[in-house]
């Protein structure tokens, strides 16, 4: 634990504006910031010494020492780490009249941060000595998030006849339906090819380069450029935005041996939610029960429309054993096949569409 470890704190700060419409209804405008300070990061206390080259890089030749060379590594718990939290919230609120009442709330965000402790797989720094190299979305990160709930009362339909007020009334309808886009995912390198020696090199923590010219909206959408060669190798043309291959690994390349990759960390987003949950309702009143009396039927729907939402992809890029393939002096290019799991998704985060019924007798 480092010793002068500070106190973990936020600060939170909204501007909102509300306004009563007619109807019954009201919206909600808000802007809404946080600024996270100290937070727990994992880090090496002991890390190896960088050479900075003219150009300004650094550059972890073979057999560097590290700060202290009569020690080896060690993980340092610190409060380093920063974050930054922007969103554009809107709201709009119908209270029950006429049978029906709904409520639609939509954020606008962004969250930035320094990779934090708490997170498992997201919390140790790259490079030691310089946070701002991991700085990058934060892996809860959610750009767009909407959600819509409702709820309605059929009108009476009978108003005579004990048969008829038994089946024909009291029923209800609601449901909830959830949008959002994906959470980011962090593309690394199965080695440790900066030969940086964070933790002993054990974890997957280094990332690989951007192909030049490659943008990184363009990395989940359209077709791959292809890379590889033999069995392993990634075709042209192979569609993205596909469970089979979401992202493209050939938009990634292996930088040279000794060297940070400069691929950003989060730059790609996971596969977005969508899901819709209903319910039905039916009361029947039970005057011999008292005032109050009531059987309740519900039916519920969750996911009824049976929509698969995917998990987030494999994330490692390449082993990064391979050695860069020069021309003259100059490396320009690395001759290594995608992995296989690359960009493939084995999971989905939400279940299949679930059915449940239940009786509920109120006196």
């Amino acid at each position: 634990m480092d010793y002068h470890f500070q106190q973990p704190h936020i600060l939170h700060y909204n501007l909102t504006v509300e306004r009563q419409l007619p109807g019954e209804m009201a919206f909600t405008l808000a802007y809404a910031g946080s600024r996270g300070l100290n937070l727990m990061q994992v880090t090496d206390g002991n890390p190896v010494v960088p050479e900075i080259l003219p150009d300004g890089r650094k550059f972890w030749p073979v057999g560097a020492p590290r700060v202290n060379p009569n020690w080896g590594t060690y993980q340092f718990y610190t409060a380093g780490g920063n974050s930054w939290y922007n969103a554009l919230q809107f709201s709009v609120l119908k209270r029950m009249s006429r049978g029906l009442q709904f409520q639609s709330s939509y954020t606008w965000s962004k969250t930035m941060d320094e990779p934090q402790g708490q997170f498992q797989g997201d919390g140790t720094l790259a490079d030691p000595s310089d946070r701002k190299y991991d700085r990058g979305l934060a892996e809860f990160d959610v750009a767009h998030n909407w959600r819509f709930n409702a709820m309605y009362r059929v009108p009476q339909m009978a108003r005579a006849g004990n048969v008829l007020v038994t089946l024909l009334n009291g029923w209800g309808l609601s449901g909830i339906l959830s949008l959002q886009t994906g959470y980011p995912t962090v593309q690394r390198l199965v080695n440790n090819r900066s030969r940086s020696g964070v933790l002993g090199g054990a974890n997957p923590i280094d990332r690989p380069d951007l192909v030049p010219g490659v943008k990184v909206a363009d990395i989940t959408q359209g077709v791959s450029r292809g890379c590889g060669t033999g069995p392993g190798a990634i075709p042209a043309g192979t569609p993205l935005g596909t469970p089979e291959r979401w992202f493209d690994p050939c938009a990634f390349t292996l930088q040279a041996p000794g060297f940070l990759g400069n691929a950003g960390r989060n730059i790609v987003r996971g596969p977005g939610l969508a899901n819709l949950d209903f319910s039905l309702t039916k009361g029947t009143p039970l005057r011999f029960l008292g005032e109050s009396g009531q059987l309740e039927f519900r039916a519920e729907f969750f996911n009824i429309l049976n929509r698969v939402s995917f998990s987030d992809p494999g994330i490692g890029t390449g082993a990064a054993t391979a050695n860069p393939i020069f021309a003259g002096a100059a490396p320009v290019g690395v001759a290594e096949n995608p992995l296989p799991t690359a960009g493939q998704i084995t999971a989905t985060r939400t279940n299949a569409r679930q059915i449940q019924f239940a009786l509920k007798l109120l006196f």
